[in-house]
């Protein structure tokens, strides 16, 4: 009869021990699917320390990402090409352009492609930058306008006259859709912000790796750290015992030298 009442107990009735760790196991699974630090003020200095750590190591990820993308080159929106020697009228805007190469052999202009006029800034009577767009260049191995060394509309000449032409004497520098910085920041913020998350997740939400954690900061609070003179102590023993040991090796390094020298060199 007594071993009946024992097992008909309500959950109501069961010690003070097993109702406490339903209610952290049920509050456990409550947090670890919603917000908030798991038990906080438990396993501090483990915790904050791993999630240093972390944070430590996404940052210098962050940083390494960041330094990697700036060889990265965004997609070209248009080029600026500085001609002098002008010939003739400037072009207008939308008008049909040809870029041209120079021959090494006889400086002949060779066409290698057709741009697009976006705009056009005069720099003096024989100079003007005009940035072009639409680039479509007749070998498909060249990506980009850079050997362009003579700019001209179709048909124009060094001599012709109003048609425009010009030289052309540093490379067509490029004007980018956006910026690279752009892409090394957004990069390193996915990173950061990424790490944080995560961080958050396994050292302050998870129950799994919070309950290790926790575990391992109560572990090492029963260490039994040493004082400072017995790590001197210990430090000096080490250090003493590397010199007794190095001089043993080389005083036998040299009587073993001396013998065999004797025997095989004497002889």
């Amino acid at each position: 009869m007594a071993d009946k009442d024992i097992q008909v107990r309500s959950a109501s009735e069961r010690p003070d021990d097993v109702v406490s760790e339903r209610s952290s196991y049920e509050s456990s699974k409550e947090a670890a699917g919603g917000f908030g630090i798991l038990k906080p003020g438990r396993g501090y200095w483990v915790r904050v320390l791993t999630a240093v750590a972390l944070g430590t190591l996404f940052l210098a990820t962050a940083l390494w990402a960041a330094g990697q993308l700036g060889a990265y080159n965004p997609p070209v929106r248009a080029w600026t090409v500085r001609v002098t020697n002008v010939h003739g009228s400037l072009p207008a805007a939308g008008q049909v352009v040809e870029l041209s190469k120079l021959e090494m052999s006889d400086n002949r202009a060779v066409k290698i492609g057709t741009a697009t006029v976006e705009s056009v800034a005069t720099e003096g009577e024989t100079a003007a930058r005009v940035t072009v767009r639409d680039i479509l260049l007749d070998s498909p191995k060249d990506d980009t306008p850079t050997e362009t060394k003579r700019l001209s509309v179709p048909g124009a000449t060094p001599e012709s006259d109003p048609v425009f032409n010009g030289q052309v004497n540093t490379p067509p520098a490029p004007e980018y859709k956006f910026q690279r910085v752009y892409v090394q920041a957004g990069a390193a913020a996915v990173i950061v912000f990424g790490g944080l998350f995560l961080i958050y997740r396994y050292v302050g939400n998870r129950p799994t790796t919070v309950d290790f954690l926790i575990a391992t900061d109560e572990e090492m609070r029963k260490v039994n750290w040493s004082t400072r003179k017995v790590i001197l102590d210990s430090t000096l023993v080490v250090i003493s015992a590397t010199f007794f040991i190095a001089a043993l090796i080389f005083t036998a390094d040299l009587i073993l030298k001396q013998v065999l020298l004797n025997q095989f060199v004497g002889r």
